[in-house]
This record gives structure tokens, C-alpha cells and sequence, in this order.
């Protein structure tokens, strides 16, 4: 995210499987914030899975 950011970055953004509980926390930690669901995002072992949409701001404002 550093250097993301030295080199001018103001946003990031990343999707993460809606069942991966501790990632999410972990990306909410760090001032991402939820933006959207992604429906049926992906299959796997024949059942889909949701997505979360998150963005995080690199300035004070983090309302991404």
C-alpha cells in the first residue's frame, strides 16, 4: 500500500469472496471500505460465491 501510494495512487480498490471472513476484517483494518456485492463472482466446487467490492482513499477524507 506504500508504495502504492509514493507513487500517486489516491485509490485502491479489491474484490474478496464474501466467505474469506478474516481477510475482510483484515482489509477493514487496514480503512477499506465496502462498496458493493459482486453477484455470483465466481464457481467453485459447483456453487457460486459472492464478492465484496472494497476501496480504500489515500487522503483524509476515506469515504471512498
Amino acid at each position: 500500500m506504500r508504495a502504492a501510494q509514493e507513487i500517486g495512487f489516491i485509490r485502491v480498490e479489491l474484490d474478496v469472496y464474501e466467505d474469506n471472513s478474516r481477510a475482510i476484517a483484515l482489509y477493514e483494518r487496514m480503512g477499506f471500505v465496502r462498496k458493493g456485492i459482486i453477484r455470483r463472482a465466481a464457481r467453485i466446487d459447483g456453487r457460486f460465491i459472492d464478492a465484496i467490492g472494497m476501496s480504500l482513499l489515500f487522503d483524509k477524507d476515506r469515504s471512498a
